[in-house]
């Protein structure tokens, strides 16, 4: 297992202790941030690498409805983001 993987899976059973609906949908959102956000010892992921292990978590440690919804969300967000800019990279 890589250091990403462990971390991620530290912080989605660090998450799993609270006991509200919401954490479903607040695990997905810290996993995407945990892979993609640059830290002091690793630069972060790339959003398709991120996407793949987020989608190797579904069943597992994460909610596969929820992971689905958001993907599709993230997906539409930068599909969006790409239109405003006339297709070219800020």
């Amino acid at each position: 297992m890589t250091d990403t993987v462990l971390l991620v899976e530290y912080i989605l059973n660090s998450l799993e202790r609270l006991l509200s609906d919401d954490i479903r949908v607040l695990r997905a959102t810290c996993a995407d941030d945990a892979l993609t956000t640059d830290r002091p010892c690793r630069m972060g992921l790339g959003k398709e690498e991120a996407a793949r292990i987020i989608v190797s978590l579904k069943g597992e440690h994460l909610d596969p409805e929820i992971v689905d919804i958001f993907l599709s969300e993230l997906s539409r967000r930068s599909e969006e983001k790409e239109g405003d800019n006339g297709g070219k990279s800020p």
